[in-house]
């Protein structure tokens, strides 16, 4: 469930307007209201509608977009090409920041581009460059947000802009930390902050000292995100700058509720929440009071989380703002869906006509709240969101026992989630995952083929006669050996001998399996500026040896993702030891990878995570299909890998339990307790030989 404010709310957005402190910036938009009454309608009129347009993006986009389309109407009248393209760069921060519709966002933004191009406007293209950066960025798409940010580097460069090279530099750390490269991340924040404080730019300062603490808190560094949050609210107090504080305020809140400190989660996150609502930021409350529900319903206040979220539902209704809503409603879908839990249904102490403890009305509620939630993420194109909503659908059905849905569902969760990934991931990366699923695709083509060359050879035989017959039998022979080959390629062999039996859905329940999760870390910093062939041989070399011990283990190999492996032990044949079998595996890979580093001198690390439980494994897809597993082992699984350490492997409760009931050499470090998204509050060790 999303528990962090929308984090771009430290990261300088660069705009063609001025970045103001929200004192200044109230009393500009009070004086630029006075002034355009008796304005003259020429091009000082133009850059005042603008202003004005840009001015209240946040606080009423709808009136925005009004003033920007006055703007462009007028620019039009006067034949002033400038005017038009400032005005829909403010049109579309309208769109984009102000109304989270990000693809109409950038319409504006491209049209100003050109614009600006035809016009040689170096500074204006600069910030529009970034303007697009920050719409591929709240898409997820970070590559193109780093090919924007960059280009737009390139131009402050060259004009000498300090400010806006600073600023840029802080919006690349974003980037950076966005994609758990958390020590590149911090390297860029420190170089935004090192030139905002030679220039004596508080407010750079103050959202420096902000994303840097950040950085700790994901690392779950408290003490340290604390003292940097702290620093940056005194200097946002003493500009004034109220919407930092109130954001600032809001992330200390989140601080202590990963540390359980619920009261204290609940004082902060509340001052937030005045302050936002005090300066008339709707899109700030609405964001706080999500959080405030999440923490109600960690104390099981059934009733005050479920008005916390609605009331937030109800602001970005009104706002517009379909991506945030979507986030709510579907973050309500997953209330319903924790409420049908056997172990929470029984602390529902009263029930209202919204709080049932009836686990097929809260089923029923759950998934209608997701189907509203993903039919509006489609809307406004984000997927990454979405996919994650599909997960809890897929769940939800599972529960209610329509294990067909759920399985459909969690196709379409994995089609997207893979999209998501290759986006997410370089261009040449993108290129490589194509080259492989066309290497699968000509596999399966290359199997019906052989299947039909088989029926046709088997009428030439009844024509040809006894040598005729004796020679095709070895043809079909021939061929049946390389289909058999190719498809023990794509399914495990059991799966392989029941598909040709032509079982309609193969879905099997696994009691106990072990899951590996691989992320190769540092591989896109390695893939930069290299061919994509180049890339493609480095990642089937590390794959081959991957692949290499997984025949060692005696794991299954589930699917690749960009540069992501999953694994798993125990399936499809049972055993007792999967859990001893993921773990040999897992810690051998980061053998495997120093030795490839030190060869190819490179430096390429693996985050990786281990969960062990039941799961249904089964065959995905009829023209192009795939052994796969759901469940909630997998998500946990993923989840080990996503909040783990570069070169250790992280493991759960269950996996130590389940080690703890063979013969083993490791040892494990416990962790301290941490919150796990969809899991709640989770007691997880890294294991290593002993």
């Amino acid at each position: 469930m999303k528990i962090r404010v929308l984090l771009f709310i430290f990261t300088l957005i660069i705009s063609s307007q001025s970045l103001l402190s929200q004192k200044q910036g109230q009393e500009k938009l009070d004086s630029l209201l006075k002034v355009l009454p008796n304005a003259k309608k020429d091009t000082a009129q133009v850059s005042l509608l603008a202003k004005l347009s840009a001015s209240i993006q946040a606080t009423n986009p709808d009136k925005g977009i009004k003033y920007g389309e006055r703007g462009v109407k007028l620019a039009n009248e006067l034949d002033w090409e400038q005017g038009i393209a400032d005005n829909n760069v403010s049109i579309g921060l309208n769109y984009a920041l102000g109304k989270s519709d990000f693809t109409k966002g950038k319409l504006y933004f491209d049209k100003a581009l050109k614009t600006y191009e035809d016009l040689d406007l170096k500074l204006e293209l600069g910030k529009t460059l970034v303007n697009i950066g920050i719409v591929y960025q709240n898409q997820s798409l970070y590559d193109k947000a780093l090919e924007n940010y960059e280009k737009a580097l390139a131009i402050f460069e060259l004009l000498k802009d300090r400010e806006r090279i600073a600023s840029t530099l802080g919006n690349l750390g974003f980037i950076y930390r966005s994609q758990s490269d958390y020590a590149k991340a911090l390297d860029y924040y420190q170089r935004s902050l090192s030139i905002f404080e030679k220039l004596g730019i508080k407010s750079g300062i103050a959202t420096n000292l902000g994303n840097i603490g950040m950085i700790y808190d994901y690392q779950s560094d408290f003490t340290r995100a604390l003292e940097y949050y702290n620093k940056a609210i005194k200097i946002n107090q003493e500009l004034g700058d109220k919407t930092g504080e109130a954001a600032l305020l809001s992330n200390i809140g989140l601080v202590y509720y990963f540390q359980n400190d619920y009261s204290h989660a609940l004082e902060y996150l509340q001052r937030s929440v005045d302050i936002f609502d005090d300066i008339g930021n709707k899109y700030g409350v609405a964001s706080i009071l999500g959080n405030i529900g999440i923490i109600y319903q960690k104390q099981n206040e059934f009733s005050k989380a479920l008005d916390n979220y609605k009331e937030a539902v109800n602001i970005y209704e009104e706002l517009g703002n379909k991506s945030s809503l979507a986030s709510n409603l579907g973050n309500i879908g997953e209330f319903y869906y924790s409420i049908s839990q056997d172990s929470v249904i029984i602390k529902i102490e009263k029930e209202t006509s919204l709080i049932s403890s009836n686990k097929q009305v809260n089923l029923e509620r759950s998934i209608s709240y997701y189907n509203q939630a993903i039919k509006l993420l489609e809307e406004v194109g984000e997927r990454d969101t979405r996919s994650r909503f599909l997960m809890g659908l897929s769940d939800a059905y599972k529960l209610k026992g329509d294990y067909e849905k759920s399985l459909e569902l969690y196709k379409d969760y994995i089609v997207l989630k893979d999209s998501v990934f290759t986006e997410k991931s370089q261009s040449q990366i993108a290129n490589l995952e194509a080259i492989r699923e066309n290497e699968i695709k000509d596999k399966e083509i290359e199997i019906k083929d052989l299947e039909i060359t088989q029926s046709q050879n088997e009428r030439y035989a009844v024509i040809g006669g006894a040598i005729a017959v004796g020679f095709i039998a070895i043809i079909i022979f021939r061929q049946r050996q390389r289909s058999e080959k190719l498809l023990l390629n794509i399914l495990p062999l059991k799966i392989a001998k029941r598909l040709k039996k032509k079982e309609r859905l193969i879905a099997d329940d696994i009691e106990c399996a072990s899951i590996v999760f691989i992320d190769l870390v540092g591989f896109t910093a390695y893939s930069k500026d290299r061919k994509a062939s180049d890339v493609l041989q480095m990642l089937n070399d590390v794959f081959d040896k991957f692949d290499g011990l997984i025949i060692k283990y005696g794991l299954e190999k589930i699917k690749t993702i960009g540069d992501g492996y999953m694994a798993a032990a125990g399936v499809p044949e049972p055993c007792d030891d999967h859990s001893v079998r993921a773990t040999n595996f897992s810690l051998d890979i980061h053998i495997v990878l120093k030795e490839i580093n030190a060869k190819m001198k490179t430096d390429i690390h693996a985050r990786v995570g281990i969960e062990s439980g039941p799961i249904v494994a089964g065959v995905i897809g009829e023209m192009k299909f795939a052994y796969d597993l759901w469940g909630d082992s997998v998500n946990t699984a993923s989840r080990m890998e996503s909040t783990g350490t570069p070169g250790l492997v992280h493991i759960s409760s269950n996996v130590k339990r389940e080690l703890d009931t063979q013969t083993h050499n490791f040892r494990f470090e416990e962790l301290p307790p941490m919150e796990v998204k969809g899991k709640g509050e989770m007691i997880t060790y890294m294991v290593h030989r002993k």
